[in-house]
């Protein structure tokens, strides 16, 4: 790619560039020729991983490596339509190993898109491609053409594409694609400079005892060491390696590898002398150091009654092992010196505490009893991890021959059984379920070598001071978050479940870091591996439970109010279902964010986190006020309220961790009624506000959310603000109006609902609220009074229509009182909700209902009878 600044060129200047631009896009987009290396080196494994990605090819012909090959890889991968691609650079492989890699980390690793799909090329140092492998149909425009791509798809998830142990290109067999990376390489393990089907070792260690008798083979131990002159780690040997044991007289034995990856050779030597080891055409160390082993025609024998090549035995495990005094006869057979016979065994060793037939070494001469066959069982252990030399010698005094002795060496070897892992808070208390950690705090994570009796293995150090950790989420959390184990030298941070070396330097048998550090919630299953003496230890632990520092909390629904009984207004006092008539018409809504402590400067929430629908998961802390309207006296309007525990939670998709808290739809508020709340209809503000908010671990609000205006803190107290609305609020009294009318006819009565209002220069007047509609009322309420006029029994309520039976734009006219037959005056009343009682008696309590006077008229017999009929409205 070209990229050139156009500043001060001139016109004819840039065609010349943009030719030359052309020229050369051109040239490098070539249609390229197979290499003449095609399907002799191959694309063998690719991983995707940011941190320790890698692609490694495969060298199928080994005379290849006696001139320098030049080899290199481009990843282009890009936008769908495939016209805007980018590539990484040219990534230089070298042909000093047969699976060479290169590491394909930072900017490069971001090209290797298995879920988009990407290219990956092996060239030449002549450009002319190797191989090729297309993930998911993707291509590029000026790819070269090339006749043996291998198409794969790489699914969704995919993170390890092998090509098979044949290294066949044939696509239907050739390429395997693993979906994860898991901890078996035969279900698929990334094995990175290997084949796929075992590790390809270099150099290979030698394992024998220094002493062994003529009569019967040598077992010699073959393993593969993880490195040129590293021997500290004994990774299994391929399966499919030819491999020889040759001695120093030029007999040569051929090794069988196991199962396991453990090569064994059996090598025969009659003659009583030293010979030297070697492994033919391969690089390779002993132990003991030197290679020789004396073959000698009497020797005392130990080997294990189980695994008898396997003298490496887990500390503090007693084990049964087979003591035989051998000698080689004339015609090199073996037979037993002792039988049916106790012998003084004398027993030298570097162990300290060795225990033989549970007594300690220091105190051997130690009586051994030898069987019929010649064999004496014995029981050797050792309460710690160490390999060493062990001497045996039996003394024999023979009439007239002086003394003889027989004696034998065995080196023995002690690992730990398990490893103990362990999370601990700073005052060395144990992490557990009702004891948690917070992610992000230091806690002391330790990692400590146990023999099979629960003692420390003391002298147990990890193999190159590394032992490898592999980290999984606990089954109900969502991620894995990052693991960190700080160190001034070689510090180790883990985000991924792919197995990792780790820095674990042992005293005293014990790994510990007081600074560990897990920013997630939940459980983390930890997998701690070594391989000492060539025996592989293994133990995984659940440290569970970790918990968010704090939570940090925003208003995610500011929420609105309305009438639980009339939608748009309410009035001052009011109920509805004895509780008060403001609710919710858009429920107020919490955002939750749990946050892991602070660390390096950083926090993040914790996606594993959930809150769960039930009240004894959390406590909150609301109150409700209105900090808006001012009443008659200057103070804030007094606000009655009911707020209720909510169990109304939900996650958020998009960001994991994240929880959402509905309020109650139940909860509901009024206004006070009294005097000073006299007041004009005001638009209604209520705030509601949430000052605190922990779960049942004690997690609290301590801190708002991002750029959150309704929040606040003070010295870690802090409080989210709703300012609620959305309808208006009025003083109001129900009112029945005097009337006059004919004793011969019905009689209208009128009923209206009126609010109070005062001008700004404080004049007072009630007026009719012309927009209540909802208010009911009931015709049988309306009661007759007697006023020692009229005989109440002469008239009753009537409802001219029967099917109205709340307020028509505040007002009540189709209530009657039937004509009495004679004239006169009857009392009226109706028993009214409390917020429409008022101080009609002017005696300052706002506990009366209201009444009215009905008069049934004068007349004039010669016209008509009715004198006059009118409404009148009175002012108090």
């Amino acid at each position: 790619m070209f990229f050139y600044s156009i500043k001060q060129t001139n016109i004819f200047q840039f065609l010349l560039i943009l030719i030359f631009m052309a020229f050369a896009f051109q040239a490098g987009t070539a249609v390229a020729d197979d290499s003449p290396f095609d399907d002799q080196i191959v694309l063998n494994e690719i991983y995707e991983h940011q941190h320790n990605g890698f692609v490694e090819i495969k060298v199928k012909q080994s005379a290849l490596f006696a001139t320098p090959l030049n080899l290199y890889v481009e990843i282009c991968s890009g936008p769908t339509n495939k016209t805007s691609f980018g590539c990484s650079a040219q990534m230089a492989i070298l042909n000093d190993e047969i699976y060479p890699t290169i590491d394909v980390i930072g900017s490069n690793a971001s090209f290797l898109n298995t879920k988009d799909g990407f290219v990956i090329t092996l060239y030449d140092s002549n450009h002319l491609v190797v191989d090729r492998i297309i993930a998911n149909g993707y291509s590029y425009v000026g790819m070269p053409v090339y006749s043996a791509t291998s198409q794969i798809s790489t699914k969704n998830g995919s993170k390890v594409i092998r090509r098979l142990p044949d290294g066949s290109k044939d696509i239907g067999s050739g390429i395997d694609v693993d979906v994860d990376v898991i901890s078996s390489n035969s279900s698929g393990e990334r094995t990175r400079g290997s084949s796929n089907d075992g590790e390809v070792a270099t150099y290979y260690k030698l394992l024998f005892n220094p002493q062994n008798i003529t009569c019967e083979s040598l077992n010699v131990e073959v393993r593969a060491c993880v490195g040129v002159n590293d021997c500290s780690s004994l990774p299994p040997i391929d399966v499919n390696a030819v491999l020889q044991v040759q001695t120093s007289s030029g007999n040569t034995f051929d090794v069988t590898i196991d199962g396991s990856g453990i090569g064994n050779a059996q090598v025969f030597h009659n003659s009583v002398e030293t010979v030297s080891l070697s492994l033919v055409n391969e690089a390779y160390e002993c132990d003991p150091a030197d290679c020789n082993v004396e073959f000698v025609q009497s020797i005392l024998k130990l080997t294990p009654v189980n695994e008898p090549n396997n003298l490496n035995t887990a500390c503090g495990l007693v084990r049964n092992f087979t003591l035989q005094a051998l000698q080689a006869d004339e015609s090199n057979q073996c037979i037993s010196q002792f039988v049916d016979s106790t012998k003084a065994l004398t027993i030298t060793s570097s162990l300290p505490n060795l225990l033989f037939n549970g007594a300690d070494i220091d105190q051997s001469p130690i009586d051994v009893d030898f069987n019929g066959s010649g064999d004496a069982i014995v029981t050797i252990a050792y309460n710690d991890a160490g390999q060493h030399d062990t001497n045996f010698s039996i003394t024999e005094t023979l009439p007239g021959a002086g003394e003889l002795v027989i004696s034998g060496s065995a080196q023995l070897g002690f690992y730990p059984d398990y490893f103990d892992i362990t999370g601990l808070h700073s005052d060395n208390s144990v992490i557990t379920d009702t004891s948690p950690e917070v992610a992000g705090n230091d806690f002391n994570f330790n990692i400590e070598a146990m023999c099979t009796n629960d003692t420390t293995a003391t002298n147990y150090q990890a193999s190159t001071d590394t032992v490898t950790m592999t980290l999984t989420q606990g089954v109900d959390d969502l991620v894995l978050g990052k693991f960190s184990l700080p160190s001034a030298t070689n510090p180790t941070v883990i985000t991924d479940s792919n197995p990792q070396e780790v820095y674990t330097p042992f005293i005293d048998g014990k790994y510990s870091n007081t600074q560990a550090q897990y920013l997630e919630v939940g459980q983390i299953s930890i997998k701690v591996e070594d391989n000492y003496l060539g025996q592989d230890i293994s133990t995984s632990k659940i440290l569970s439970r970790f918990i968010p520092d704090h939570f940090e909390l925003a208003v995610e629904q500011t929420g609105s109010l309305e009438s639980a009984s009339c939608d748009a207004f309410t009035y001052t006092g009011k109920l509805f279902n004895s509780a008060g008539d403001i609710t919710y018409d858009e429920l107020p809504q919490i955002k939750i964010s749990p946050f892991s402590k602070v660390s390096g400067g950083s926090k993040s929430i914790t996606q594993n986190y959930l809150l769960k629908n039930q009240t004894s998961n959390y406590s909150i802390s609301t109150s409700a006020s209105n900090q808006h309207t001012l009443g008659r006296n200057g103070m804030f309007l007094q606000l009655d309220n009911q707020i209720n525990i909510s169990t109304n939670f939900s996650l958020d998709n998009a960001n994991p961790g994240v929880n959402y808290y509905r309020f109650n739809p139940a909860d509901h508020f009024n206004f006070v009624r009294t005097q000073d709340s006299m007041i004009n209809t005001f638009a209604v503000h209520i705030e509601l506000l949430v000052s605190s908010f922990t779960d049942d671990d004690l997690v609290d609000f301590s801190q708002c959310g991002a750029s959150e205006v309704s929040c606040t803190c003070t010295s870690g107290t802090c409080q989210l603000t709703f300012d609620l609305s959305g309808l208006d609020n009025s003083f109001a009294r129900w009112k029945i109006l005097d009337t006059f009318g004919p004793e011969t006819e019905n009689l209208g009565q009128i009923m209206k609902v009126q609010h109070y209002t005062e001008s700004a220069s404080g004049v007072a007047d009630w007026l009719i609220n012309d927009s209540d509609s909802c208010t009911e009322f009931l015709d049988s309420s309306l009661t007759v009074v007697d006023i020692n006029d009229l005989d109440v029994n002469l008239t009753s309520v009537l409802n001219s229509d029967a099917s109205v039976v709340t307020f028509i734009n505040g007002a009540v006219r189709t209530l009657l009182l039937s004509a009495p037959g004679e004239t006169g005056k009857v009392g009226l009343n109706y028993d009214v909700p409390n917020w429409f009682k008022y101080d009609w008696l002017q005696n300052g309590a706002l506990d009366q209902n209201p009444s009215a006077i009905a008069t049934f008229g004068r007349f004039n017999k010669v016209s008509k009878r009715v004198i006059s009929q009118r409404e009148i409205e009175r002012k108090n």
